[in-house]
């Protein structure tokens, strides 16, 4: 008996063990597929965050100089909104749940 439900197999116990091989097999691509793409996003995010610190860093040594003009002042306010709204960048705005909830439920069907 498995544990997500009971199945009708014609045949005998080799056509029952070819089927739960071939589910087995897919499982296991599923999982492989899922942590790939797990591990591309964190590698996007990761990206993303490294480039938003070097525009921090170059933006903080730009106000560091103080020869900054009154006009770019007034733009500050909307540069913010921008980096809020990229993707990857800010924690909230990530969701990289899915993908190891998804793999959560192929591992737990695995055995």
């Amino acid at each position: 008996l498995r544990t997500i439900g009971n199945r009708i197999v014609g045949g005998g116990w080799s056509a029952f063990a070819a089927i739960r091989e071939a589910e087995r097999a897919a499982a296991q691509d599923e999982l492989t597929r899922g942590e790939a793409a797990l591990k591309a996003a964190r590698s996007s995010a990761q990206t993303a965050r490294e480039a938003k610190q070097r525009r921090d860093k170059a933006g903080r040594a730009f106000a560091a100089k103080g020869s900054e003009p009154k006009i770019l002042l007034v733009h500050k306010r909307s540069a913010r909104r921008t980096a809020a709204v990229r993707p990857g960048v800010w924690p909230r705005r990530r969701s990289t749940r899915q993908p190891e909830t998804g793999m959560r439920r192929v591992r737990g069907s695995k055995s």
